[in-house]
């Protein structure tokens, strides 16, 4: 029995996004590896497949309140889109599945923590906004170009 285990490098199984280690075989406790271990241990690897839409997005859901809020609703559909599209999106939702839900319980559970995670993810949530919507992106943008022509032309 080793007290200083090493977590394994993040496995890989096509079609499927690692989303951690657990404890359990109903995949509910995730397992820290800064815990000691003193007896015999099993991990189980939580997969989910790439082929239909994912449902977690846990910072947003632990800041916003809910899966079904529309910026955490947005974050997904960026997710599905355009990270789960490449192999470096898959790698980081892999690292991101496999590293947040101790971070979003956290935030989940600290009332002016969740509000300053809100106010951080909105470049975020803006990027994939546009990301998702780039016609109106672009109207967006036009309309500011010519306020700043227009603001240039009359000062």
């Amino acid at each position: 029995i080793n007290n200083n285990v090493v977590e394994p490098s993040i496995p890989v199984k096509n079609g499927y996004i690692f989303a951690g280690w657990y404890s359990d075989a109903e995949l509910k406790t995730a397992f820290s590896f800064a815990t000691a271990i003193t007896s015999n241990t099993i991990l189980y690897a939580k997969w989910i497949s790439t082929s239909g839409s994912i449902d977690e997005c846990f910072i947003a859901t632990a800041a916003f309140g809910s899966k079904l809020q529309p910026a955490v609703v947005l974050l997904r559909q960026f997710r599905d889109k355009y990270l789960l599209a490449n192999n470096a999106g898959q790698k980081f939702v892999a690292f991101y599945y496999q590293n947040s839900p101790p971070i979003a319980a956290f935030i989940a559970q600290n009332k002016p923590l969740k509000a300053l995670v809100r106010v951080l993810l909105l470049p975020i949530i803006a990027l994939a906004y546009s990301a998702l919507h780039p016609e109106l992106f672009g109207l967006f943008a036009c309309m500011i170009l010519f306020w700043m022509l227009y603001r240039r032309k009359v000062s």
